[in-house]
């Protein structure tokens, strides 16, 4: 029997009004919603940081609260990390969901960020500015790893669709499910979105 491998997700992304556009509220929902969808889909997280302007916590959240699952996190060395949490989410009480955390942090964020991709199959944007996800986006393109934005808070999400669409503008099914920008977020927009995140994956290691 053939064993399907889980899909490995790399989430990057943050909610600052400098660089997005509507509500702080609505982000944290879009992010638990889809944190729960990569969770049914089988996939594996890849995450950074707790700070409440990423996106990070609210898609651990949503991932925690569902089906069992793992969770890589990459950071920065601590003097590059002031205000972090040493351990990211080694508190969470959630014994079905396994940590891994990275035992020699190195670096500052643009090195995590590197490391992260380097371990993902497709890289998912959700607002971020320019100087952090935007600059993941293009490293993630020059790694030859697909990009996925959720476009709906502008950002570097929303530039990065421009930029690095490619590997999906030709599907026009795909291209559907990762464009979808509802009025409210809810199951059905998560669920079609993780399920292009998946998609895109596959197409991106086929390319």
């Amino acid at each position: 029997m053939q064993i399907r491998r889980r899909t490995k997700v790399f989430v990057i992304g943050s909610f600052r009004p400098e660089h997005c556009e509507g509500e702080k509220a609505r982000f944290e929902q879009a992010c638990q919603l889809l944190g729960g969808a990569l969770s049914e889909a089988d996939c594996d997280l890849i995450l950074n940081s707790e700070r409440p302007a990423t996106a990070d916590p609210y898609i651990f959240k949503g991932y925690a609260d569902n089906k069992s699952g793992n969770v890589q996190i990459f950071r920065p060395d601590p003097e590059h990390a002031e205000g972090e949490a040493t351990r990211p989410f080694s508190n969470a009480d959630k014994t079905w969901i396994r940590v891994k955390q990275d035992p020699r942090p190195v670096g500052t964020f643009r090195t995590s960020h590197l490391r992260s991709i380097g371990a993902s199959d497709v890289v998912v944007a959700i607002g971020g500015s320019p100087r952090g996800t935007l600059n993941a986006l293009g490293a993630a393109d020059v790694l030859g790893r697909p990009v996925a934005g959720v476009t709906a808070f502008g950002g570097a999400a929303a530039q990065g669709y421009r930029d690095y669409s490619s590997y999906y503008r030709g599907d026009a099914a795909l291209n559907e499910l990762l464009t979808a920008n509802p009025g409210e977020f809810d199951d059905a927009w998560a669920h079609g979105f993780a399920k292009g995140v998946v998609r895109l994956a596959k197409l991106g290691a086929d390319s």
